[in-house]
């Protein structure tokens, strides 16, 4: 299998430790593993040798053993994607002064448990970012002004977090953002003039913030947005536009998740007894039904209709959370 360039094990319910043989793979292209939630990595130095590596996915997968996991993967001078959401990561090793992503696009590390400030190693891939997902990761402290010189950034995803402060002006450095997301957080002030620089912009999510003042309509008038409402969150777009959404971002998608969907979240008040069974379950079909989610019960939303990583991180989601 010396010639093998694709390798997708995704979503297969494989568990145990992650052979290290996988490493002897060097024409490796595509290394999709994710999904598979019993699945654990007790290092990555084993990855060294997939010399033509692209994309990895390795979303859901245990890897808490592994510190390094940054210095090892930004030695792959050929990475274009890396997708570790739910990866029970708990550091991004903000001390580092240089990481040496090259060619790294998409950057997925959505719902890992950083607790510490978004380090200023960012700004190393200025050249080539163009999708960085950190939401639901437990960064705290202030956005860092490295994170504008990411001049190429089309997709910022930081909700929810526990940023704090005032949105820097700087924000309008980013000019190819058409995504933006910084809800559910703790930031104050008034929505930066810069703003209105952002002419490519189709969503604007600021909900749940402590912003003050007025909503601004100059500002918020863009060539790419419609409207907005008095929660400071528009996502609208021009009929004729392309709305490039996640399929966790985009309502049409079966895998679409609100922010306040969750594992844990209560669908329905009643608890189950011996004597309830035929209303608790008319109420909690209910509750499905009207999140859309009643599929992922039924059958008829199934893990082969994820095809994308992008797909592939949204079904491992929404199938954590009807599980829980």
């Amino acid at each position: 299998m010396g010639n093998l360039t694709h390798l997708d094990l995704s979503d297969a319910n494989f568990s145990g430790l992650i052979p290290h043989q996988l490493g002897n793979l060097s024409s490796l292209c595509y290394l999709y593993l994710g999904s598979n939630f019993d699945l654990y990595a007790d290092n990555l130095y084993w990855m060294s040798g997939l010399f033509s590596i692209q994309y990895i996915d390795l979303s859901s997968v245990d890897l808490h053993k592994e510190a390094d996991w940054l210095q090892i993967m930004s030695k792959f001078s050929s990475l274009l994607e890396l997708y570790l959401s739910n990866c029970k990561l708990d550091s991004l090793n903000p001390s580092l002064g240089f990481v040496n992503f090259t060619s790294l696009q998409v950057l997925y590390l959505s719902g890992n448990h950083f607790n510490h400030e978004i380090p200023n190693w960012i700004s190393n891939l200025s050249t080539s970012l163009l999708k960085l997902y950190l939401d639901d990761s437990s960064l705290k402290g202030k956005i860092p002004p490295s994170i504008f010189n990411l001049e190429k950034l089309e997709y910022l995803s930081l909700d929810p977090n526990h940023l704090i402060g005032k949105i820097p002006e700087s924000l309008g450095q980013l000019k190819h953002l058409t995504y933006l997301d910084l809800s559910f957080n703790s930031f104050n002030g008034p929505i930066p003039l810069s703003v209105g620089n952002l002419s490519h912009m189709r969503t604007l999510s600021l909900n749940q913030n402590q912003l003050n003042g007025t909503i601004p309509k100059k500002q918020l008038v863009l060539s790419s947005m419609a409207n907005q409402d008095q929660n400071f969150s528009s996502s609208t777009s021009q009929s004729t536009a392309y709305r490039e959404l996640t399929p966790m971002e985009d309502p049409r998608s079966p895998f679409f998740l609100h922010h306040g969907e969750s594992p844990g979240v209560i669908l329905v008040s009643q608890l189950l007894t011996e004597d309830n069974y035929p209303n608790w379950a008319r109420a909690m079909l209910m509750a499905l039904d009207a999140k859309s989610k009643q599929g992922f019960v039924d059958g008829s939303i199934t893990a082969s209709m994820a095809v994308t990583p992008l797909e592939k991180v949204a079904w491992s989601k929404n199938n954590s959370m009807i599980s829980s």
